[in-house]
């Protein structure tokens, strides 16, 4: 998805393999031209440089802290982007932020994986993934269904039966979508 007012590009990625128990992701973006890559010390955030430009990179599907155990990585090398994630299950979801906004550029930065509900029972995430990101003051939530749930299913206040949703906080804490997928 390419949100061009906002300066942001969300790369996404799901895979769904019926009869597998483990699945091993990987995906590379090569760079092109010259780009630099720095990694931040304490999060999994990354900065790409080049001699005209500045991209933030935000690997949600991993763990923001360094700290925090993750089942995957994201690095950077001089010719790509590398990300790696497993998971014990026939479905996965991964996604990335790209943000370029001149005005965001130096705002704080968090990201964290959300709880999916559906009918008060807790969704694992080979079944349905969301998450929140935060740069500054604006704030995004995305969701995806790896299945078709029965009913609509809960997160951060959103209800939704559809398959995939994009959407961003409003000053008052509701929701509006940008995107919404049906099923």
């Amino acid at each position: 998805v390419l949100l061009k007012e906002e300066n942001q590009l969300i790369l996404s990625h799901a895979v769904i393999a019926e009869n597998a128990d483990q699945i091993s992701y990987e995906s590379q973006l090569p760079f092109h031209g010259s780009w630099t890559g720095e990694e931040d010390s304490a999060t999994r955030e990354f900065a790409l440089t080049s001699a005209e430009q500045r991209v933030r990179v935000y690997p949600l599907s991993l763990p923001q802290d360094r700290v925090t155990k993750a089942d995957g990585e994201f690095k950077v090398t001089n010719e790509a982007l590398t990300f790696k994630q497993e998971i014990n299950g026939s479905r996965l979801y991964a996604s990335t932020v790209f943000d370029w906004s001149a005005k965001r550029m130096s705002k704080q930065v968090d990201w964290s994986r959300l709880t999916v509900a559906q009918d008060g029972q807790l969704e694992p995430h080979t079944e349905a993934a969301a998450f929140r990101y935060r740069i500054g003051r604006s704030q995004w939530i995305q969701y995806r269904s790896l299945v078709e749930p029965d009913i609509p299913r809960t997160v951060l206040g959103l209800h939704t039966s559809h398959e995939s949703v994009l959407g961003r906080f409003t000053s008052k804490g509701s929701i509006d979508p940008i995107i919404e997928v049906e099923m």
